[in-house]
């Protein structure tokens, strides 16, 4: 009863035609040659009435702005968004000409093709939310609400970015000047360098005189202090006394 349980079974869908998991794994594993690739954009080109498909392009402003390997980043990200443009088309061309027909499968085919339609617009919208993250690591704190704060439209942060920043800088300018300006508070302390080499000239004058006094009251040494220490000590004097005679 309280023992070990297994993990509940992976949920799985139905099975699909072999041939088509066949192809989608080998892809999956070894992804797309480069001009097959380019010939599937070529067949299926953004969709005339949902310009979104297409990869956002990077505002020059930012491009600028940033590094040259944030930009080549960006450009591989667009180009993954690209390719799922190109999948959008076809899976709406497909479902258009669901719409378009009638019969009994038709509807169940609709559900499907819009489900896989909608899961590819997700994840170019995740694609887009990644490129602005990663555009804007080195973009100025000032201006980032106004980057990510606009929808992705043709362009990744939105159009007219010139013109919202201008904005944005205004209104930054505005609300300092209504700041109220913070007081200097004046410790009256005097500040030093600490790692200056030479001392404050008011400390070293102080301190010369308080060596001087020191010296002052040092006791002397040599024959002066000898003569006050030794009551039987008679200095040397340069005249030679005659000797005295004999009685």
């Amino acid at each position: 009863m309280l023992g070990s349980q297994s993990p509940p079974p992976e949920m799985m869908g139905k099975p699909i035609h072999e041939e088509v998991a066949q192809v989608w794994e080998q892809t999956l594993q070894k992804g797309l040659d480069t001009e097959e690739i380019k010939d599937l954009l070529q067949k299926y080109p953004p969709i005339a009435n949902c310009k979104l498909v297409q990869a956002p392009k990077l505002n020059a402003e930012v491009k600028r702005a940033i590094t040259q390997q944030h930009s080549e980043r960006d450009e591989r990200l667009a180009h993954v968004q690209a390719q799922l443009g190109a999948a959008m088309g076809a899976v709406g061309t497909a479902l258009t000409f669901c719409l378009q027909e009638e019969g009994g499968t038709t509807s169940q085919l609709i559900e499907l093709l819009g489900d896989a339609g909608k899961l590819l617009a997700s994840v170019h919208f995740a694609e887009s939310q990644s490129r602005r993250i990663l555009a804007s690591a080195g973009i100025n704190k000032t201006f980032k609400s106004t980057l990510t704060g606009t929808p992705v439209d043709g362009w990744l942060f939105g159009d007219n970015l010139s013109e919202r920043m201008k904005t944005t800088r205004a209104l930054e300018k505005t609300s300092e000047e209504l700041k109220i300006p913070k007081a200097k508070i004046n410790t009256g302390k005097t500040q030093y360098n600490l790692n200056s080499k030479s001392l404050p000239r008011q400390y070293s004058q102080s301190r010369g005189r308080h060596n001087q006094s020191r010296s002052k009251r040092q006791p002397k040494t040599g024959r002066e202090d000898q003569t006050r220490r030794n009551p039987y000590y008679r200095p040397r004097t340069s005249r030679t006394e005659p000797p005295r005679r004999k009685h």
